[in-house]
């Protein structure tokens, strides 16, 4: 879910706005504004005008696609949005001159048909120093949505049973997994894994002096790592892009070859834990044969071939307890 409001940093064709927020969250079908977004217009906006009394304002609004199968009018639905805005801004602020008020309907919203996030019922409101020399921004090129940098993983489920391995007991399983960043973006796709038992987690090669090991019982024993301060509602676990490999995450970088391990902090946690999964791994040799040579590979030395990696809790995955006791580390694929 994405925050009510969401503060947007950066130029806008080329001018630094002196206040700009995406206010989110919109009820569905609805243009009456949240506490938080009248919050931050009695502010946010109240002191970018107070800092130069000229101000201009742009106001863009957005639908989600529900409705849209059924022919509800989302576009108009997206500029009484703008209105609800614009009015409760010339209400509070009678001097307030605006510039551009336009709405797009569901034209710029990602998802399926039915997708009803609240990242696309929402309405960008920039406050900038002066008119801009262009009065008009044409409807079918709006401005580009800011999207959160930090990932999280909000579903990990897998079923599946005991299966011989040549390298020891462990087992096959398959299910989804749903990675969402900080503005309600989702991928979700398959992922299935053979498990391989080592015993103990420490009896993998290299684990207990790991880096990314290291990392991950700290993220375990720090209250299971849920003090960061962007984690969505439903989120159990967090994501690491490889800086040496990625500027920016994107969907596409989930999918490929991927090895997990399963990792306790401390006997007390034992039937706990967490994941470390580590994804978007090139292909060496197949997707079965890559696996014994994947969980070879010390997790640090691996994660330097990753797109990234994710700390996930085992508390968020209902059969979480059966998956450590059978094994420690996992390989197979995201699609």
């Amino acid at each position: 879910m994405a925050y009510d409001v969401q503060k947007i940093s950066g130029n806008i064709n080329g001018t630094a706005p002196l206040a700009a927020a995406r206010l989110s969250n919109f009820a569905t079908g609805n243009t009456e504004l949240l506490p938080a977004h009248k919050s931050w217009i009695a502010t946010e906006v109240r002191e970018a005008l107070l800092v130069s009394p000229h101000a201009w304002i742009d106001i863009h609004g957005y639908s989600s696609h529900r409705g849209s199968k059924a022919g509800f009018d989302n576009l108009g639905l997206s500029r009484n949005r703008c209105h609800s805005v614009k009015s409760t801004i010339a209400q509070n602020f009678s001097k307030a001159s605006f510039n551009i008020e336009v709405g797009y309907g569901d034209s710029a919203s990602l998802g399926g048909e039915d997708n009803n996030d609240g990242y696309w019922r929402a309405v960008e409101v920039y406050v900038f120093g002066s008119k801009p020399y262009k009065k008009e921004i044409p409807p079918h090129d709006p401005v580009v949505l800011y999207e959160s940098p930090e990932w999280f993983v909000t579903n990990l489920s897998l079923t599946g049973g005991a299966l011989a391995t040549p390298v020891g007991g462990g087992g096959f399983y398959e299910g989804s997994i749903t990675f969402q960043n900080g503005s309600g973006t989702k991928y979700e796709g398959p992922i299935a894994v053979t498990g391989v038992s080592f015993g103990l987690s420490l009896g993998i090669p290299g684990l207990k002096a790991d880096k990314l090991f290291q990392k991950a019982i700290k993220f375990l024993l720090d209250n299971g790592g849920f003090s960061h301060a962007d984690l969505p509602s439903g989120a159990i676990g967090i994501v690491y892009k490889n800086d040496q490999k990625i500027k920016n995450l994107k969907p596409q970088h989930f999918s490929g070859s991927c090895t997990m391990y399963f990792i306790t902090g401390s006997p007390v946690l034992a039937t706990y834990g967490v994941y470390l999964l580590l994804f978007g791994l090139p292909k060496v040799v197949g997707p079965t044969a890559d696996i014994p040579l994947n969980l070879a590979i010390p997790p640090f030395a691996l994660a330097m071939q990753a797109n990234g990696y994710a700390i996930i809790s085992a508390g968020g995955i209902g059969i979480a307890g059966s998956l450590g006791a059978s094994a420690n580390g996992f390989s197979g694929g995201i699609a």
